[in-house]
Order: C-alpha cells, then sequence, then structure tokens
C-alpha cells in the first residue's frame, strides 16, 4: 500500500501502535519513495503477533499450555514433546519471524542474552556467519557492529569472515541449532523471498550454561562494549531462569525417578536418568553463581542432593539400566574426542 511518513503514528501513541506492521510499511515506503532506501535491502526481523492467542496443539499436549504471539503453527519444542522441558528457559512465546529479498540480512551481532536459537527454514537461501565466542566474537562486535556482509566485500570483512567459525548455507526445509551468543550474521542469497523463524533456548549442555552465565559480563574476554542487556532486565532473566530450575528440580525427584526402574527399554530409561543427571549438574553450577539469590540457591542444593540420591538409587536398582548408562557414556566420549579432531 502506498503512504506518506505523515502517516506513521507518533511515539506519544499506544505501544502497540508504532509496532502495527501496517504502519511500518508506510514509513519504509515513504523513505523508498525518498530515494533513502533501497528496497531489496529491506529486512524484517522478529515478526510476532500485537496481541496473544492460544498456544499451538502440541506444546498444550506436553505441558506448554500459556499463550502465545508467535506467527509459528509448530514449534521444534512441540516436536521434541515431553522431554522440552529438560531445558532452562525455551521461548515459544514471542519467537520473531525474518523475511528479506536478496542482499538483504542482519547485520553482525551478539544476542542480548548468551543462549541458543533453534531455527527454522522455509523459503529462499540464506548464508549464516558465526564467530568463536569469547575474545572473537567481543572483537567481531566492536570493530565490526551491525556491520553488513553483502557483495562486494571490503578487506576488513574479508579478514573478519577468515576469523568465523562457521560460513553455512540454509536450505527451504532446513532446521539448525546455533548459538546466539557469539557474534553471527545472516545474508539472503537467493532471487525471492527468505523466510526463518527462530526459537530462543538454554539447554542443559554444561558448556551451554557456563556460556549463558557470561550474560551481561562488563569484563573479560568476552565482555561486550554494546548491545548489553540493561541491569533490571538481566536480574528479571536470572529470577524467571531460577524459578523454572527450581520448578523443574522439585518435580524431578525422588517419586518420579523412582518410577524409572520400570522402563522396559534400557536405552530410554538411561536417557532421562542421564537428563537427570545433567539437570542435577547444571542445578549445581547455576546455585554457585553470583547470578541466583541465595535464598532459591539454598533450595536447588536440597533439591540437586535428593535427586543425585534418586537417580543413583535408580540405577543400582537395575544392571540392564547401569550398563546402558555406561555405554551412553563411552558413546558421548567417543563423539566428543571426533568433534574436538574435526
Amino acid at each position: 500500500r502506498q503512504g506518506d511518513s505523515s502517516q506513521v503514528v507518533s511515539a506519544e501513541a499506544l505501544p502497540e501502535a508504532w509496532r502495527d506492521l501496517r504502519q511500518r510499511l508506510v514509513a519504509i515506503e515513504a523513505l523508498v519513495k525518498r530515494g533513502e532506501v533501497d528496497p531489496c535491502c529491506i529486512y524484517a526481523c522478529e515478526m510476532r503477533r500485537l496481541r496473544e492467542r492460544e498456544a499451538n496443539e502440541g506444546a498444550a499436549a506436553n505441558g506448554f499450555d500459556g499463550r502465545t504471539k508467535s506467527l509459528s503453527l509448530r514449534h521444534v519444542r512441540d516436536r521434541v514433546g515431553s522431554l522440552a522441558r529438560f531445558t532452562l528457559y525455551w521461548n515459544c512465546y514471542d519467537d520473531g519471524l525474518f523475511v528479506g529479498d536478496r542482499g538483504s540480512g542482519k547485520g553482525l551481532h551478539v544476542d542480548q542474552v548468551l543462549w541458543s536459537n533453534i531455527g527454522k527454514h522455509w523459503r529462499g537461501h540464506k548464508l549464516l556467519a558465526t564467530w568463536p565466542a569469547g575474545e572473537v566474537s567481543a572483537r567481531m562486535v566492536a570493530e565490526m557492529g551491525d556491520r553488513h556482509f553483502c557483495a562486494p566485500l571490503g578487506p576488513q570483512q574479508k579478514e573478519a569472515l577468515e576469523l568465523s567459525s562457521k560460513v553455512v548455507l540454509l536450505r527451504p526445509g532446513d532446521v539448525f541449532l546455533c548459538s546466539g551468543g557469539v557474534a553471527h550474521t545472516t545474508l539472503s542469497v537467493s532471487i525471492g523471498l527468505t523466510v526463518t523463524a527462530y526459537e530462543s533456548v538454554a539447554t542443559l549442555n554444561l558448556r551451554h550454561v557456563q556460556h549463558l552465565l557470561c550474560t551481561g559480563a562488563t569484563c573479560g574476554p568476552g565482555a561486550l562494549d554494546r548491545g548489553a542487556m540493561e541491569c533490571d532486565d538481566l536480574n528479571d532473566l536470572w529470577r524467571d531462569i531460577s524459578q523454572r530450575l527450581f520448578s523443574l528440580l522439585r518435580s524431578e525427584t525422588c517419586a518420579k525417578v523412582g518410577r524409572l526402574v520400570a522402563i522396559e527399554v534400557p536405552s530410554l530409561c538411561a536417557l532421562e536418568v542421564e537428563l537427570r543427571q545433567l539437570l542435577a549438574t547444571c542445578g549445581r553450577l547455576l546455585a554457585s553463581s553470583k547470578a541466583v539469590l541465595t535464598s532459591i540457591a539454598r533450595q536447588i542444593l536440597t533439591l540437586v542432593a535428593k535427586l543425585d540420591s534418586a537417580c543413583l538409587m535408580a540405577s543400582e536398582s537395575n544392571p540392564q539400566l547401569r550398563d546402558a548408562l555406561h555405554h551412553e557414556r563411552e558413546d558421548r566420549s567417543m563423539l566428543e574426542v571426533k568433534r574436538r579432531c574435526t
């Protein structure tokens, strides 16, 4: 639709008015008409509903029955099912949709929260580049913050790409896991629109948890000089994560784990026990950090001790389970060795 920039509502209007896509289109079309913006470089980020709707059917079936603003009718979390509860955070409430034409994309940046992202790529081809965590990512943000990596690349952009850890091509139908807590950038490369959505997730993987705990760091090799989260927002984040961890630990203690010995498939039983052991380890790690309030840290450690005891009891009472756990750990160790060698 056509429009004039004067039609854009003022900042004093209702908060949702300036987030309305129609209003954004009016403003963008005015810029394009004046020759200030190349329409091929426009990239719509974080699109979601203005108002909540009922959660997806798959989410409700697995206990995630809250409402959502997401445009996705099915999330990866829905497909994972009940095991998705073994996470510190999995956002399907206001996950965003990203749409752009050839040559558009998101400039180099690090997310405010150092979590992971599960991406779903539906249409077109897109390049995704990531850089190593810590000092390299912080340096890239300082030197190249918000820089767009479209052709022709300059010498500084080429040098930056030499330091990247991954450059991948996303194809229609791809589902991928990447870290939003490292420097990363995207570029749409096919003719026509590209369409991608992301779900932010904080897994129980210890490397992920340790990286998450660096969120908001003001010193050290990974400290960012721009794009850091505000102190109040950071406190709210840790309070929410601590409460989720506490609730998850409480729901996974003795009575529930004790029933694992009744599972007939040892490998499935081993997975359930290992997830709870990983949960306990993450509980200890978070409780010992400054991010978690002392009062809830003590409660977390109490539940961790109960969970440890329950997992031990389950494995000792079932020889098949004990053997399955041993084989699972050996397999994982071999995969880690292979990962480090590649």
